[in-house]
């Protein structure tokens, strides 16, 4: 299927298509970042929060409903958010390359914490190629009463590329790019302690518009091999399926969730072996 330029289905949801092993697909222009003030582009009654279902409200206890508002905030904002973060930190701080944990704290502040999948490379320092599986075990202590959220799979937008002249796409067309990418996605499954979430695609949403700040030495720059220098891109949008789980018990737990855009192309499967430690940071 061909795929508009411009498109590019980021990090989390990343699928290759025109650039051998490469994370991104860049079509038309395409890019997104979103502002680390937690700021979006749209007033908040223009915010969006897409609620596929409400079965899963009452199938997954510890998991805040997909309608709820956590912290003050709504899935689709939250989704936003976890954008902003993950694409804020540099190379030796970002999520999506730390096969360990070492650095989970990173960016991290107040009562919800950010995990994120991971982008794997070969022994050449390129991307893995579409296909094989992007994996992570990771190690890591959150402080008590610390609510988790990350995405299973996700789509991002935005008119920023990396390989030529930046695109003047409308925030409803990256919209309609972001969702054709999410579409593709199976196989997807979460387990906490063991324990299999139901009905993930009830926790499927679209994001408000936003805005991201990249630093030098940017995660888009490292997957892309290009130069892609510190800046603010907007509009952003982003469609996936995210959890929200509740703070965790003090002790051990395991988070673990796979998923993938379809045969040959991106796949993820990230393990978190969480301590939560008593007593908030």
């Amino acid at each position: 299927m061909d795929r508009p330029q411009g498109f590019r289905p980021q990090l989390e949801s990343l699928e290759d298509r025109a650039l051998p092993n490469n994370l991104f697909n860049f079509g038309p222009p395409l890019g997104g970042l979103a502002d680390s003030t937690g700021q979006f582009g749209l007033a908040p009654d223009q915010l969006q929060l897409l609620a596929m279902s409400n079965t899963a409200a009452t199938n997954n206890p510890g998991v805040a409903p997909v309608q709820s508002n956590y912290e003050g905030a709504s899935y689709a904002q939250w989704a936003a958010r976890w954008w902003q973060y993950s694409l804020s930190l540099p190379v030796d701080k970002s999520p999506f390359l730390d096969t360990t944990g070492a650095t989970l704290a990173s960016g991290q502040s107040g009562k919800v914490w950010f995990l994120s999948g991971v982008i794997s490379f070969n022994t050449n320092g390129e991307p893995l190629p579409p296909g094989e599986i992007n994996s992570a075990v990771r190690n890591v202590s959150v402080p008590s009463g610390t609510a988790l959220f990350f995405p299973v799979l996700n789509s991002e937008a935005d008119n920023l590329n990396p390989f030529g002249p930046n695109t003047t796409f409308t925030a409803d067309q990256l919209r309609a790019f972001a969702k054709q990418n999410m579409d593709l996605a199976e196989n997807l499954q979460v387990q906490i302690d063991g324990r299999s979430i139901n009905n993930l695609n009830d926790y499927r949403v679209q994001s408000p518009v936003f805005s991201y700040t990249l630093p030098d030495n940017n995660i888009l720059g490292k997957v892309t091999g290009t130069n892609v220098p510190g800046q603010t891109v907007s509009p952003a949008v982003d469609d996936g399926i995210y959890l929200m789980l509740r703070p965790l018990s003090v002790g051990k737990h395991t988070v673990h969730f796979t998923g993938d855009f379809g045969s040959g192309s991106f796949a993820l499967d990230v393990t978190y072996n969480i301590t939560v430690t008593p007593g908030k940071k």
